[in-house]
């Protein structure tokens, strides 16, 4: 699914149409919560019970930007195919998409900061991912058992790779890792058989 053509707008009633609201293309079924923290409002994605293969999230609900996708908001969904997470989202928990089985394809915000563990792990046929250099961090088992994972581009600015972030990704065949890299841990590429060039 192209996204790129997707204008962002911020309504704050949808109305939709076969899944997908007219207005903002957002997606049906993707459950949004304002929560506060010193007196600032935040929207979390919290659920999804919709539908739809392919799911946009809001980068604004009701006027409140969307900022963190929170633990298991997608876990083994088994409909979903792909997911374009904006970039006012800094932070995405543990869990959020893990072992969801036909997940191909998903955008990452160019603003995240934070991403837990095993956020996708054993999302077997996710192919490709572009990681912001934002995100400082590649949290431990986040693309474990990633099986169909063959291309994957860290950005300059990711300084730790966790353990066994992309441990079990069998169809990663190179692998480029920017300069900003400080710490590999143990088991991060362990079990990538078909991981034949590095790049430093």
């Amino acid at each position: 699914c192209d996204y790129s053509t997707f204008e962002l707008i911020d309504y704050t009633e949808c109305n939709y149409e076969l899944g997908v609201c007219k207005w903002c293309q957002g997606t049906e079924g993707v459950i949004y919560e304002i929560r506060e923290f010193n007196d600032i409002k935040y929207a979390h994605v919290i659920d999804y019970v919709g539908n739809q293969e392919n799911v946009l999230i809001l980068e604004k609900y009701k006027g409140i930007p969307v900022t963190v996708i929170d633990k298991s908001a997608f876990k083994n969904n088994s409909v979903i195919k792909s997911v374009f997470i904006p970039d006012s989202v800094i932070k995405i928990e543990s869990y959020a998409f893990s072992s969801c089985p036909n997940l191909e394809n998903v955008r990452l915000s160019n603003n995240l900061e934070t991403i837990y563990s095993e956020v996708f792990m054993d999302c077997v046929k996710l192919d490709n991912i572009i990681i912001p250099g934002t995100l400082k961090d590649i949290s431990d088992s986040t693309f474990e058992n990633c099986t169909s994972l063959s291309k994957i581009v860290i950005s300059e600015g990711v300084n730790r790779i966790g353990t066994s972030a992309f441990r079990n990704c069998t169809s990663l065949v190179k692998l480029s890792i920017p300069s900003s890299v400080e710490k590999i841990e143990s088991s991060a590429f362990s079990l990538c058989y078909n991981l034949k060039g590095v790049e430093l």
